[in-house]
């Protein structure tokens, strides 16, 4: 079976939101995957009159061409309780279309609502987004990651947040954490405070 990777991107009033990043992040996938260049000509695409208001999730699957590209409106799920879970052989450099990987360490959530996932003892994401800490010095995210997420890249090219070693016993200097994603930014106040990590 061909490998299929996934892109998500979030659409607000019908504009797409840090395209070129997402471009690129495509554009790096296939050439490391696939060792091809992948073909975006026909991108953006028409987007259907009943997903131009609000915001949108368009997720699309793609090798060295789109094959699927599909809309949903977007809710901001809750999460306010997070397990903290080594898996050091995890791999999620490239964003697979296959998510088995990281469901299986979703498993290991319990009662919580989400796993923080540290490998060697640092800490990477969640299951399904990036993080920022905080504290009364600033933002700021871990210089390890299960992958480098678009909105993440942006905190860190305009220097909304700093970028260092955060090690799972460094979790006690921080007051919160929020959870980013292509969908989700600081502003959207998904926020787990550090107490109510559990490890």
């Amino acid at each position: 079976m061909k490998q299929l990777f996934l892109e998500t991107i979030c659409l607000i009033n019908g504009e797409f939101c840090r395209l070129e990043r997402h471009f690129s992040r495509m554009r790096t996938t296939a050439k490391t995957a696939l060792d091809r260049e992948i073909i975006l000509d026909d991108f953006p695409t028409h987007i259907p009159d009943n997903y131009k208001n609000g915001k949108v999730k368009c997720r699309i699957l793609y090798d060295d061409h789109i094959r699927d590209i599909s809309f949903q409106p977007y809710s901001i799920r809750p999460v306010q309780s997070l397990r903290l879970v080594e898996a050091d052989e995890l791999d999620y450099s490239l964003k697979y279309a296959d998510r088995s990987a990281l469901e299986r360490v979703l498993l290991k959530k319990q009662t919580c609502d989400d796993v923080l996932i540290c490998q060697h003892g640092h800490i990477t994401d969640t299951s399904y987004s990036n993080v920022v800490f905080e504290n009364e010095e600033g933002l700021f995210v871990s210089d390890t990651y299960l992958l480098n997420g678009t909105r993440r890249h942006e905190l860190i090219a305009n220097h909304k947040v700093q970028v260092r070693p955060i090690r799972t016993e460094h979790l006690k200097n921080y007051n919160r954490l929020y959870l980013i994603n292509a969908m989700l930014g600081i502003e959207d106040g998904v926020i787990v405070e550090t107490d109510n990590i559990i490890i």
